[in-house]
């Protein structure tokens, strides 16, 4: 079984191929059904729901399946077609998000005995997870300056995890 990955909210095309034949018989049974309980979801061409499926028979030994507005409900599902007593399956999962850090000096000059403000985004989410592990750290060995905004040195460092995708680290 192969899997695919396929980001929501977008389209998805599945095709079955039929090896030993030269092109679809349109008289053979043909069904796309999905899930463990093998929800139906085209039999020889009837759709059960015409606004999210398209079967369409394409030239050759070939017959897809479209699946339109792709949601979570559709995404971690096997896929299954059949043609006559044949039958093929493919495992559609979510693709994870791309992330990436970036970060930030927020303040434009340094003064002796002044703040420096630090914002560490996290690109690829919309929102900061709070359950997640958050670490600010400096220097060559790594010195942990905060973990999940447990401050080391409260006179010295304060953090700030603020809605949406940002951490502040202000010392």
């Amino acid at each position: 079984m192969a899997t695919d990955t396929i980001p929501s909210g977008n389209y998805v095309v599945l095709t079955c191929t039929v090896h030993g034949i030269r092109t679809i018989d349109i008289t053979t049974t043909r069904q796309w059904s999905m899930g463990e309980n093998d929800e139906l979801l085209c039999y020889n061409g009837r759709i059960n729901n015409v606004r999210k499926y398209e079967e369409n028979i394409m030239q050759g030994n070939k017959f897809s399946l479209t699946i339109f507005n792709v949601t979570e409900s559709d995404l971690n599902e096997v896929y299954q077609c059949r043609y006559g007593f044949d039958a093929a399956s493919k495992l559609i999962v979510a693709d994870e998000p791309k992330l990436s850090l970036s970060l930030r000096l927020v303040t434009n000059f340094i003064l002796f005995g002044g703040y420096i403000i630090l914002t560490c985004a996290v690109n690829g989410i919309s929102t900061v997870d709070k359950d997640v592990t958050r670490q600010w750290s400096m220097g060559n060995h790594d010195e942990l300056l905060s973990y999940n905004c447990r401050i080391n040195n409260r006179r010295k460092y304060e953090e700030t995890v603020l809605p949406g995708m940002s951490s502040v680290l202000k010392y």
